[in-house]
């Protein structure tokens, strides 16, 4: 039996529906093969760009939006520059610059305007239209040309303001006992694009630093007080679909430590999201840059935890298959999902004090079982099983 504080994309979403997200990841890469542009802008994918502007742990991908299609259009076509400008996870600017209306057309090439006089800029060592210049003097400005037919096409970001860091911490509210209401509060930042509060962004576009930059509030269990072996126990409501109320501690947690985490982002920068059943299976961020963490909150003071044994021999009674043992010292709701690596099943089942449980066998063949189990709103427990 293993405690993973990370999943893969089938871990989280369940075998059926993982599924069904690989059958449209296939479709979606092969409209990207051929060209195709959905809503405006071509499907792209996190592999696309060189760097994410988020830790790479958080499961957040950030990727450059491809220019609009220009060929074919019946509308009178525009050309132009569009960048990009988000920051790196250290804190320092992160940059791409496409052609519009049809990226194929040109590649912009990028300058860097140093202050205090920013209308005189070098050309950058990059010939690439991405750009990550590392640590960047306050003042500085990035100005993105691309030539296209004889005629040059001049863009320009917004003011950088410098490394991103916190000057002040993010903070836990609460107490750190079991059934309590946790929230985090936000950290105060520095640094980053200067935005512009008049500024409307394109729909669908970039703003090249002018936008404002948001954050993402979460909250964390971790074995330790140097926030180590953690679980997440929030995730962004908009996004995951989950409740917009804190996160309220569970009994798995007791003798762990809490902790607010505020993870900083540029307006530009965007998302590929992936669906999960539960917070735990979102993936804890390290504290970094971009990624402030508050003082841990606890010990927590609670019942004894779950406990978990995953059977060495499934146990088929009444068309179910038994795989695993589970004790809670108070309610708990547990998930859990069995595969053979051909097919899979999964189950939901409420209990009190010890328990075997399963899922219907299904089309389950005999041989090794792969078990992933989650208790509440605690990490993953996974191992394996004989089905005889």
């Amino acid at each position: 039996m293993r405690l993973l504080g990370r999943t893969s994309a089938r871990d989280a979403l369940g075998w059926r529906a993982y599924r069904g997200l690989m059958r449209r990841w296939m479709l979606a890469a092969l409209i990207l093969a051929a060209g195709v542009f959905v809503g405006g802008y071509a499907l792209a994918s996190p592999s696309l760009s060189p760097k994410t502007s988020r830790n790479a742990r958080s499961g957040w991908w950030s990727y450059p939006r491809l220019g609009r299609p220009g060929r074919g259009s019946s509308a009178p076509t525009s050309y132009g520059v569009d960048i990009q400008a988000v920051y790196d996870t250290a804190g320092n600017p992160s940059l791409v610059a496409n052609f519009a209306s049809d990226g194929g057309l040109a590649k912009p090439r990028w300058s860097i305007c140093s202050p205090p006089n920013v209308n005189i800029c070098t050309r950058a060592h990059s010939a690439s239209q991405f750009l990550t210049p590392g640590s960047t003097p306050a003042g500085t400005v990035f100005e993105a040309t691309a030539i296209y037919k004889g005629k040059s096409y001049v863009a320009r970001t917004a003011t950088w303001l410098g490394t991103v860091r916190a000057t002040v911490s993010p903070r836990l509210a609460g107490r750190p006992r079991y059934g309590a209401a946790v929230t985090p509060h936000g950290a105060s930042w520095i640094g980053g694009w200067q935005a512009d509060p008049g500024y409307r962004p394109p729909d669908g576009g970039d703003s090249g630093g002018r936008g404002p930059n948001f954050d993402f509030r979460s909250v964390e269990a971790c074995r330790t007080r140097a926030a180590r072996r953690c679980v997440n126990l929030s995730a962004p409501a908009d996004s995951y679909g989950f409740s917009k109320r804190p996160p309220v501690v569970g009994a798995w947690f007791t003798g762990w430590y809490l902790f607010a985490f505020d993870q900083r982002f540029a307006h530009d920068t965007a998302f590929a999201q992936p669906g999960y059943r539960t917070p735990a299976v979102v993936p804890v961020v390290k504290a970094g840059a971009t990624v402030a963490r508050s003082a841990p909150l606890g010990p927590v003071i609670g019942p004894r935890a779950p406990q978990v044994s995953i059977l060495h021999d499934a146990i088929l009674r009444d068309e179910r298959v038994l795989v695993a043992r589970v004790r809670c010292s108070v309610r708990c709701h547990v998930w859990l999902q069995v595969d053979d690596n051909h097919t899979g099943s999964d189950a939901r089942e409420t209990l009190t004090g010890s328990g075997l449980v399963g899922i219907p066998r299904q089309h389950l063949r005999d041989g090794p079982l792969n078990i992933q189990i989650y208790v509440d709103t605690g990490p993953l427990v996974r191992g394996k099983s004989q089905l005889r």
